[in-house]
């Protein structure tokens, strides 16, 4: 009997998990939290272990982002800089900083500990309660076969010990404040919901129900483990993106040694206490940048240089700064009918007449066809993606661009939903061959699929993936495998890299083309594409993927260009470079491979081959990037 497809995880990638910290590096941090003695103690892991370390370390290093926000110094999650700034600079740090410290340090110390990655619950006036995109860590922890949660990275006050993923779960905070874990469903995901309240004698939180509890929400994780290439992505998105707010604000938080917690907020300063400390709490609106620098040394112990102090003076007493608005993108809604029949026509196709396996194929095969893979906007012009609905249409449909596959399958689930089809988003991570090391590594969380429920089977579908991807839908099955052109072949597999019960798409080259970059011959020549989970995203999500990945600096080395033939070969333009392979009994005397000298040429194979008209200024940075005549 053929045996089930995998693709398991150990000895895969070596940026798989994050390291323990070393013995040195335990010893340094275990020092800075206050707890020198754990180092000869050789203590095993427990409960009591656990929240020992979490209060020590919510108390000794604070939440901070003064580095980022004074002298835009951004923050690294690379062991060594974290020691170097948190421990020896006795520097405070933001949740990617604190929660990466203290899950590297577990590991040290024995503990079975894991990155995730949580939604922090926001509350206006304007809006009501909405949700960020996942933007804040959490840790992950097992002990006594048990799973907990810690948190010494919250900027309004983390969870002080670790709390057991049960529904109703509670434990008491510091300052007299309670958490609760709640099973939450959202965006179709299982996960869990933190909330938290309130000491009885401090008012309520904006958003808080007087009449209800008590309780707010704080954030919201699921159990899927995260990995330092991802933490690299939402790092770089939060410490460069002005839109989140943590670089236009100034946040400060600690556990003080009474059991209270001390937060400053731009001019503003708290302190609050149990009632035992009472006489201890503060509240000051600050009016000079010499009352900030006293209150950043005497309650969070950390102490500016004259540049910081200058930058932060400047910052917080100076001009207002921008204030950018809430970024809450529609959750990709269905097309309007206007919109949906200028898709059709885009496509060149008829509407379905209803929602079929068959009919979904054909929408599918239709736009891998009709509009292509294209970042030459992108590449050559610095023209930034948008995923907003109705610019994301008007620039894939009505201009005839093509779009990479945040915009492909964003476009793709509007238009499945409009023709009611039941079509959610995922996401997945690539994998690609290293050459040096030998084998595949994953990227982070920035590719896009869809999913689409159809007569109680759900399938992948995906018309964003660059010169391999699918050309139908295939289903979510261990084992399954969906035919695509050129005598391609795409196959699921099982894979627990991030947690159990998920999945590879692999992929197999025609007989007639070579083998792909780390595929072994003497295998059955299938060779992975990307890992996935059925983890649904919502828009916030995507918008975090969307900016990473249009912002990064080297995110992007070549111009590309890449669809589907009507007579079922692929189509492919890299920078200058054109090639069109074709199936021996349809396509085979269009077939085709050169190199294009001029700009002339360049912007004809655009139009001729993918209908995309590259504008006058896209050419000439074109001709300059690629050295064109």
């Amino acid at each position: 009997m053929m045996s089930r497809p995998s693709f398991g995880s150990t000895g895969f990638n070596p940026l798989h998990e994050f390291p323990a910290l070393s013995e040195e590096h335990l010893s340094l941090y275990l020092e800075r939290i206050g707890l020198p003695a754990l180092v000869s103690q050789q203590a095993q892991p427990s409960l009591s272990l656990l929240n020992t370390i979490i209060y020590a370390h919510g108390s000794k290093i604070p939440f901070s982002n003064d580095l980022l926000y004074g002298l835009d110094i951004k923050p690294s999650t690379y062991t060594i800089d974290l020691i170097t700034k948190l421990v020896i600079g006795k520097q405070g740090g933001y949740c990617l900083e604190n929660n990466t410290l203290l899950l590297m340090a577990l590991k040290a110390l024995g503990f079975k500990a894991y990155a995730g990655m949580a939604k922090v619950a926001l509350w206006s006036q304007e809006l009501g309660h909405y949700w960020t995109g996942r933007t804040h860590t959490v840790v992950l922890v097992d002990v006594d076969d048990k799973h907990y949660v810690a948190d010494v990275g919250f900027a309004r006050g983390g969870v002080p010990s670790a709390i057991e993923l049960l529904d109703g779960a509670e434990v008491n905070g510091v300052a007299g404040e309670r958490y609760r874990l709640s099973q939450l469903t959202l965006a179709g995901n299982s996960g869990w919901l933190l909330l938290h309240k309130r000491a009885e004698w401090f008012p309520f939180p904006d958003g808080v129900d007087p009449s209800g509890d008590g309780f707010g929400r704080q954030v919201y994780f699921t159990t899927e483990r995260y990995r330092p290439q991802d933490y690299y992505t939402y790092n770089y998105y939060v410490a460069h993106c002005p839109h989140p707010g943590i670089m236009g604000n100034l946040f400060v938080s600690v556990v003080t040694q009474t059991g209270g917690r001390a937060i400053i907020t731009n001019k503003s300063f708290r302190r609050r206490e149990t009632k035992e400390y009472a006489q201890l709490e503060q509240s000051i609106e600050f009016s000079s940048i010499e009352q900030v620098t006293e209150v950043m040394k005497e309650q969070f112990g950390i102490v500016w240089s004259e540049q910081q102090i200058a930058a932060i003076q400047q910052k917080l007493f100076g001009p207002a700064p921008q204030v950018f608005p809430k970024n809450l993108l529609e959750n990709f809604p269905p097309l309007s009918n206007t919109q949906l029949q200028d898709y059709l026509n885009r496509i060149k196709l008829k509407k379905p007449s209803s929602q079929t396996l068959e009919s979904l194929n054909e929408i599918l095969r239709a736009q891998v066809t009709h509009i292509p893979f294209e970042n030459a906007g992108l590449y050559f012009q610095d023209q930034k993606p948008s995923l907003v609905p109705d610019t994301l249409f008007s620039r894939l449909v009505i201009e005839k661009r093509g779009g990479y596959c945040l915009q492909l399958n964003a476009l793709l689930t509007m238009a499945l939903r409009a023709l009611g089809f039941d079509a959610s988003p995922g996401t997945s991570r690539s994998l690609l061959w290293d050459a040096e090391l030998r084998q595949h590594t994953l990227r982070s969380t920035l590719h896009l699929i869809v999913f689409v429920k159809l007569d109680g089977v759900l399938y992948l579908c995906d018309v964003g993936m660059n010169r391999v991807g699918l050309t139908c839908a295939i289903p979510v099955e261990v084992g399954a495998v969906a035919d695509s052109v050129l005598g391609e072949q795409h196959r699921i597999a099982a894979s627990d890299i991030t947690g159990p019960g998920n999945f590879i798409l692999q992929h197999k080259r025609g007989s007639n083309a070579p083998l792909a970059d780390g595929v072994d011959p003497a295998g059955d020549l299938f060779g992975p594409v990307y890992y996935f989970t059925l983890e649904r995203y919502t828009p916030e999500d995507f918008d975090i993927y969307n900016w990473f990945v249009s912002h990064h600096p080297g995110e992007w080395k070549n111009s590309i260009g890449s669809r589907v033939s009507v007579t079922g070969g692929r189509v492919e333009f890299i920078d200058n470079k054109f090639r069109r392979r074709e199936s021996e009994e349809l396509g085979k005397p269009f077939e085709k491979s050169f190199e294009v000298a001029s700009i002339e040429e360049f912007v004809r194979v655009w139009k001729d081959e993918f209908d995309v008209v590259i504008g006058y200024d896209e050419a000439e940075h074109a001709k300059a990037i690629l050295k064109l005549n």
